[in-house]
């Protein structure tokens, strides 16, 4: 009897280890998973975005799988997405299943067919998918498509629908910030961010809209949020250093920008913003050598042809400085004529080519993250543009130069 227990026993203890492996390798995708969704819920998109990444290429269900390609969408990354259901297709028992995904994705690229009706509500109807993310996908892309009316019907229904999720009034912010409503903007931001205050990417463009309005010390608080938790988030650091540069702090400011560039060192605008405080900060020498660079690579650039014609006129280099006022004077009329398409463009929103060639002067004289925004969004709606393409292989290869360029240094600034 006791030899017998014995036997028993051991028994148990070789078994044990064996089917606690077993339901440890049963039980972890269903973990990853659940905190797949919980960040997903959370609003910590770049978190989720991270950890969908790190799974991607392991095997999983077919639930797993979709959520992979959903968290992918929502990332801002539709093409990705589309890649991953492809090598999932095999996985997912349900054809109809990867057709619904590879329509959210288009609809998340701006590509659109009909309205709130037909395809959107059979979608929503659809008992197999998220609701939310039905709407977030045809939000934004009733948004590429300055289709606001669409978008605003949408983001209601939403609401009364699922009153605790910060997503539509965060969709809700990018439509009045894309309008340049900076203050309505703000207010739905707010509204957001009561209902979920860990979502990054809300603080950051709420800091945007703030820095818009001059709001600096409002901002450095929503910014500083972000760069806190996400040290590695660029567009975090270039809008704490526009905020702290407003309240007149140049110091942190040129510092933060410093951090911009080693993050992205392709970034112009930091690189500008760096030799304006030069400029301001009784350096010229240091002006005249950061512009220069930059105008080798887009020489009609309105803001460095300004800085430029300062700092040469600081030093006393008349002619040089004069030369200068006359190519900025050049690039500000093509600015105002920028502005004044802008306008026409808010009445024509389905007018790409106008688009295209606002994103095309954009990038030649005035903002390169506007100008690439316009021509992705061209891209989104319709792949084959090859005048947008022909502009972002452009804006690449002008990237990489800037890349190359050597960074400031540090300076000791009262």
């Amino acid at each position: 009897m006791r030899a017998s227990l014995t036997r028993r026993w051991v028994t148990c203890l070789l078994v044990l280890p064996a089917v606690m492996c077993l339901v440890w390798l049963w039980g972890r995708p269903i973990l990853y998973q659940r905190q797949l969704s919980s960040l997903l819920e959370a609003g910590r998109i770049a978190e989720a975005r991270e950890m969908a990444v790190a799974h991607s290429g392991k095997s999983g269900t077919a639930e797993m799988s979709l959520l992979i390609v959903q968290t992918l969408r929502m990332a801002g990354d539709p093409d990705e997405a589309d890649r991953l259901l492809l090598r999932y297709e095999s996985t997912i028992d349900s054809a109809a299943q990867v057709s619904q995904q590879r329509t959210l994705n288009r609809a998340r690229r701006g590509q659109l067919s009909g309205g709130i009706d037909g395809r959107l509500a059979a979608l929503l109807r659809d008992p197999r998918l998220d609701e939310r993310d039905v709407c977030e996908a045809y939000a934004v892309g009733f948004r590429l498509n300055r289709r606001f009316s669409e978008a605003a019907q949408l983001l209601d229904a939403w609401r009364r629908d699922w009153p605790d999720d910060h997503r539509p009034w965060h969709h809700e912010g990018l439509m009045h910030q894309t309008l340049t409503r900076w203050q309505q903007a703000i207010d739905s931001y707010t509204e957001a961010l009561q209902r979920q205050p860990d979502a990054a990417a809300t603080r950051l463009r709420m800091g945007e809209c703030l820095n818009q309005l001059a709001r600096g010390q409002e901002a450095i608080v929503q910014f500083e949020w972000v760069t806190s938790r996400q040290p590695d988030n660029a567009a975090g650091w270039e809008g704490l250093a526009n905020a702290l540069r407003q309240t007149g702090d140049y110091a942190s400011a040129r510092s933060a920008y410093l951090r911009v560039l080693a993050l992205m060192p392709e970034n112009f605008a930091a690189r500008r913003a760096i030799a304006e405080i030069d400029l301001d900060t009784d350096d010229p020498e240091s002006a005249v050598a950061i512009a220069t660079d930059l105008l080798q690579i887009w020489p009609e650039d309105v803001a460095t042809l300004y800085v430029l014609s300062r700092a040469e006129a600081q030093l006393g280099r008349g002619d040089r400085s004069r030369q200068l006022v006359e190519r900025w004077t050049q690039a500000d009329k093509a600015v105002q004529d920028i502005e004044s398409d802008i306008q026409v463009l808010a009445e024509r929103v389905s007018d790409m080519e106008l688009q295209v060639s606002l994103g095309e002067r954009m990038l030649r004289h005035y903002s390169r993250e506007m100008g690439i925004q316009f021509i992705t969004m061209a891209l989104q709606i319709n792949p084959t543009d090859e005048r947008a393409a022909q502009a972002l292989r452009d804006f690449q290869k002008r990237s990489q130069k800037i890349a190359a360029l050597p960074v400031p240094g540090e300076r000791s600034l009262p």
